[in-house]
């Protein structure tokens, strides 16, 4: 499969842009620059007069159509998984698939009497669990049971919804020919959605995120997708090659070709999976009531996709949207690695050629990480006699030029890195000591993680004291939220002050950012005479239900606390855990006031992070600023087995007590 560049074409074709837009550009750039600089570029075009727009529209019509070249979607009643992956995967050809919905699905016993979906059954099981929800383009979050009662109504439809982050991951196993992911299950990252409509719910026409593959399987009713090939994508452009129509329509000013864009439709059956390739445009319909599960997943056989899509890190921090290049390369490194360590095959060596070729893609803006991994993947390819990234990377280019070019993969590659392997040895995919910190947590077996959570549906996190007492704390594991689990930053906490029971015990404790309330109720434990757990309004029902998991209603209450805020607060000991967080630096300020306050009075406080690929630095400024010490915790003082060079625990004092 390693010279099987069908995909790589439809890629080229998908994004290569023409003489004729590339000249409307031009014009674009000529019209902005005389701007007032306030508008975006589109937005000064629309200011032009109607006349000299429908020529600019004209122009843009004229180019020439795509060939098309795509039959029917076939339909088969089932597929090996090498020629799925020779004729789908890697050609980047959609197909359904029928019968994938065994016994083995959570999901499919919420049938009806009708063999429908039972979704009064479903409000029964998950009753007051979160949901997303869309209304046209409102869009919130609704208790299980709300939704259920307006699932006719208004159009309410049940979109990506993380069933697995709330451990419900056994309700719909991954199928076996979707199982090569990159993508997913790495703690922070999961692409796992659920819907579920009423008939005529809809999603309108889009493009997965990061040009990804997805796979959707019917559980319950019939579905109508509508997909463009990937190669006339330029048909749904605007005249510049830059905004995407949101549906398939007649030709206008702003889409000149869209009308020429004409769709191949295909139905799916209830029990099926539809696998959606890379680049294609789509819309989808429910034409009944539908519940559906669906993958948004990368290998080798579209990693090359991606790149282009992928945000700048700081963007995709501060969006939570697609990928950063950081996070995207990461996987990658973690793909090639169990590559490299396996016997290559010719599907494998075509996976681990690409990742190097990704890597290449990225070499201009993540440096020396990138070459570490294609230098690596083409030392295992050279001894497996397969062509390298470089061969892969160079074909890239040549059809960059020329999408239609008889291209083959040949290697100029001859120099050997067994010198550069030697070196790196079994670090190579580690973390440098000059790099950022880790992006992800190291799994220390503390807490429960994302797989005991997710996987194996693990709601509870347990917590034995040496005293014979036990802190017990339900957990969440909600994408939106990372208060609602127990993490490792806290456990070293509550161990150290089980040493040192005298910090709290006949002492009034707050816990600041209480998340599940767990290092408040270890305090609790230990003796302390009252303890105030505080977070948002939204984490307050958790927080309760765990106070009353104890038994300790009345030692211990639960109250909302906005940082920054003004708080009627008063406490002798202030406890704050794992409250540093990646992309959460606009909360540095506020939690610094309210810890100020609050030692300012007196109270000293113990604080706990985790140093992840964040720079903690200007907290700590503000806080100094703030009048409070912070005085690290000797390594001596926390317990010999609960502590880790990553995980540190400070001791607060402010220097303007009242």
């Amino acid at each position: 499969m390693l010279d099987d560049l069908r995909s790589l074409r439809q890629h080229v074709k998908a994004t290569r842009v023409s003489y004729r837009v590339a000249t409307l550009r031009l014009v674009r750039e000529a019209i902005v620059a005389r701007g007032d600089g306030y508008l975006r570029p589109h937005e000064e075009v629309a200011l032009l007069d109607v006349d000299v727009r429908a020529a600019l529209a004209l122009y843009a019509a004229e180019d020439a159509l795509p060939t098309r070249t795509q039959r029917a979607i076939p339909r088969v009643p089932s597929l090996g998984r090498g020629a799925f992956r020779r004729d789908y995967m890697y050609a980047n050809e959609p197909v359904v698939v029928e019968d994938v919905v065994d016994g083995t699905w959570g999901f499919a016993a919420f049938a009806g009497a009708d063999g429908g979906v039972d979704v009064a059954a479903l409000a029964e099981r998950f009753g007051d669990m979160p949901v997303p929800v869309r209304r046209g383009e409102a869009r919130g979050e609704l208790p299980f049971r709300d939704f259920a009662a307006a699932f006719r109504e208004g159009g309410a439809y049940l979109k990506d919804w993380h069933f697995r982050l709330d451990g419900l991951g056994a309700m719909a196993p991954v199928p076996d020919l979707f199982d090569d992911d990159w993508l997913s299950g790495e703690g922070d990252v999961d692409f796992h959605f659920c819907y579920l409509g009423a008939a005529g719910t809809s999603t309108r026409l889009h493009c997965d995120v990061i040009n990804s593959f997805s796979w959707s399987v019917n559980v319950f009713g019939w579905k109508r997708w509508r997909f463009l090939p990937a190669e006339e994508t330029p048909l749904l452009w605007d005249a510049f090659g830059g905004d995407v129509a949101d549906g398939f329509g007649p030709s206008t000013v702003d889409f000149p070709r869209r009308g020429r864009a004409a769709p191949v439709e295909v139905l799916q059956p209830p029990g099926s999976a539809i696998f959606v390739p890379s680049g294609w445009y789509h819309d989808v319909e429910n034409v009944t009531d539908a519940l559906s599960v669906n993958c948004n997943w990368v290998n080798g056989a579209n990693c090359l996709w991606a790149p282009a899509r992928l945000d700048d890190d700081d963007a995709a921090d501060a969006s939570n949207g697609d990928l950063s290049r950081d996070r995207f390369l990461a996987k990658v490194a973690r793909a090639a690695a169990a590559l490299i360590a396996a016997d290559l095959d010719e599907d494998g060596a075509a996976a681990l050629a690409r990742a190097g070729a990704v890597a290449r893609l990225l070499e201009d803006t993540q440096g020396d990480p990138a070459v570490a991994i294609y230098e690596a993947a083409d030392a295992a390819l050279r001894e497996a006699g397969a062509p390298t990234s470089r061969a892969v990377h160079a074909a890239c280019l040549e059809l960059a030029a020329d999408p239609d070019a008889d291209v083959t993969l040949e290697d100029s590659d001859s120099e050997s890195d067994d010198g550069f392997l030697g070196r790196v040895a079994g670090d190579l995919f580690e973390d440098d000591v000059h790099a950022k910190p880790r992006r992800q947590p190291l799994r220390r077996g503390w807490t429960p993680g994302f797989r005991e959570q997710v996987d194996l549906g693990v709601r509870a996190f347990d917590f034995a004291l040496e005293n014979g007492e036990a802190v017990s704390c339900a957990i969440e594991y909600r994408d939106a939220g990372t208060g609602s689990s127990v993490w490792d930053g806290a456990v070293v906490l509550a161990r150290y002050l089980e040493a040192h029971p005298a910090k709290v015990a006949g002492r009034r404790v707050v816990e600041l950012g209480s998340g599940t309330g767990f290092c408040g109720l270890v305090a609790a434990r230990l003796g302390a005479s009252e303890v105030l757990l505080t977070d948002l309004d939204q984490c307050l029902p958790l927080i309760e239900a765990n106070v009353a998991r104890n038994g300790l209603r009345g030692r211990v209450a639960a109250a909302p606390l906005r940082w920054g805020e003004p708080a009627d607060v008063s406490a002798d000991v202030v406890l704050v855990a794992d409250c540093l967080l990646p992309g959460c630096d606009v909360l540095f300020e506020p939690l610094c006031r309210t810890l100020a306050a609050l030692l300012a009075r007196g109270a000293a406080g113990y604080f706990v992070y985790e140093q992840r690929c964040m720079d903690c630095r200007p907290f700590f400024a503000l806080l100094a600023a703030a009048g409070v010490d912070a005085a690290p915790v000797p390594d001596g003082d926390l317990h010999a087995t609960y502590r880790a060079p990553e995980i540190h625990v400070l001791e607060l004092r402010s220097r303007f007590c009242s």
